[in-house]
Parts: structure tokens; sequence; C-alpha cells
């Protein structure tokens, strides 16, 4: 069963029958950095916020076998329970946002039949944008890593930072949460890229967002400047962006694709910047900008 949990905003809620949904990156779960990702985005916009650990990021073989057949069909069961504690709390509008691993997730999760009150979709990052081998897949994410520790070095290092970096929040978390976590992330990490390699390295994203278009519901995705999920080669990522830039500009407004400038594949991890980048999302539809007391 997958797991699935309700924040809410420590200081209450002001925009009623508004709701977010997000879901659990790469090495987190519910329990863990993406309750806290959930929290922080119930009480930067006091709405209820409902975070969900991802279909076969924690569970069995099996459903692996039934997410590589159809994605879509995978993720019903959570769908039909993020549904049931939207009517639960009359949640009329949700907005769906994830990034990275969650971003993809995010995109299966709007075209399930199972959401009945999806207004917006926003997915950062999001994997599956291109397709290439399990094995460069694995070998794109380790030299990535590398070139990524290397930019914020460099980064950190100039007068003024020109890059948005993610911030730690774990280590205002007490010691026994701390350990707690940390013994957490890496068998979380290791299952969960074992069930998903395939998957992931598929080129999944440009198929799911001319369907949200054609469904009429609004998207907005975006990639960092310094990408780990578009194509390490130049012309190959700017035909990649190229693709779905086509498919944006023939959704009549509803979907926008836009590459993020100072930005890297972690900087979405910041909590504070992944916010200012859902408002800026909603925006245009006018539905979690808080009203003017808040």
């Amino acid at each position: 069963m997958n797991r699935v949990t309700v924040k809410v905003p420590q200081q209450g809620v002001v925009r009623e029958g508004v709701g977010i949904v997000t879901m659990n990156h790469l090495g987190s779960s519910i329990h863990e950095d993406t309750g806290r990702d959930a929290q922080a985005l119930a009480d930067r916009f006091r709405v209820l916020t409902i975070a969900a650990d991802r279909p076969v990021s924690l569970h069995r073989k099996e459903m692996a076998a039934a997410l590589a057949t159809d994605a879509v069909s995978a993720t019903m069961n959570i769908a039909s329970a993020i549904d049931h504690i939207a009517d639960t709390h009359d949640l009329k509008t949700l907005l769906l946002a994830g990034r990275s691993a969650a971003g993809l997730s995010i995109l299966e999760l709007a075209l399930t039949e199972g959401i009945s009150n999806a207004r917006l979709v926003y997915a950062a990052e999001p994997v599956g944008s291109y397709a290439l081998s399990a094995a460069a897949g694995k070998a794109r994410f380790a030299a990535y890593q590398v070139e990524q520790k290397a930019l914020l070095a460099a980064d950190d290092a100039l007068e003024a930072r020109t890059l948005v970096h993610p911030n730690d929040d774990a280590r205002n978390l007490p010691l026994p949460a701390r350990l707690k976590r940390m013994a957490a992330m890496v068998p979380l990490f290791l299952r969960d890229r074992a069930l998903n390699t395939e998957h992931w390295a598929k080129a999944l994203v440009p198929d799911y967002l001319t369907k949200i278009a054609s469904a009429g519901l609004p998207a907005r995705v975006e990639f960092a400047e310094h990408s780990l999920v578009l194509p390490d080669a130049a012309a190959e990522r700017q035909q990649t962006l190229e693709d779905m830039l086509a498919t944006a500009a023939n959704s009549n407004g509803l979907l926008v694709v836009e590459t993020v400038p100072g930005t890297t594949h972690a900087s979405f991890d910041n909590r504070d910047f992944f916010g200012d980048r859902l408002q800026a999302a909603s925006a245009p539809h006018d539905f979690i900008i808080p009203p003017p007391e808040f």
C-alpha cells in the first residue's frame, strides 16, 4: 500500500478548498525529507498539503513490473487515496507539484482518472525527459553529481553567488532525527533506484505533456540551466527542449516549458526556491497566491 499523509499549516488555513499534492523524491519518504517538504509548502501557502510516496519507490518488484507496463494505471491506487482525502477535506482545487523523480510521477498522477480536482501541474527537473539505456542513466547520474558539486563549490567561492544552492535544513534537526534521516536515506535510495532506473530511462515526459495539454489541464515544466535530466550533449539537449517547446506552442497557453537560469538539479531542493517557482506557476491562475492579509 502506498503511504499518504496530510500536512496542516501551523498558523492555520487561509485558502479553504485549495490543496497541494507532492510526492517523494529519490532517497526520501513522507516520513523524512518529503514530509518536511510538504510541511514547508503547507506553512508557506497556508493550505492543506498532501504528501504521498510514489508507486514503487518503496515497494515490491511486482509493482515495478506493473509500473514499467503502464505507469499511469499503476498510479491509480495512490490517486484514489488522494482523491478520498480531497473529498474529506472538501478540496475543490488541487495543485500537483514535484521535482526530479517526483516530477515524473506528478505528471503520471495528473493523467490518472482518480484525481478529479487537479487544476494545475508543476514539475521541476522531471526524470524521463529523454531516452537512454539504464546503464547510461546510472553513469550520467554519477557524473552529474561530480559536476554539480564542482559548480556549487566554484559558485561558493565567488563574492556573490550566481546559482541557487540547496539549503541544508537537516542540520537544524535534533541529533536523533539527523541520525534517523541518514540511516533511512541509503536504503531508500538504493531500493528506489533499483526498482525505477529502467522506467526513468524512457522518454516519457514529452508524451505526458502532450496528453496533459490535450486534457485541458494547465501545466508548467521547468528545467535547470545545468540540468541532470536533459541530454548532456548540447545538440541533443537543444532538440529535446525544442520538441517540448513545440508542444507548448500548440497548447493554447496551457503548457509552459522553461529553463530557469542560475540553477542546478539540486536548486529545486531549496524549499524557499521551490515555493517561489510553484507560486510563479500558479500566479496566472490565481490558485494559491496568498490573500493580502497573509
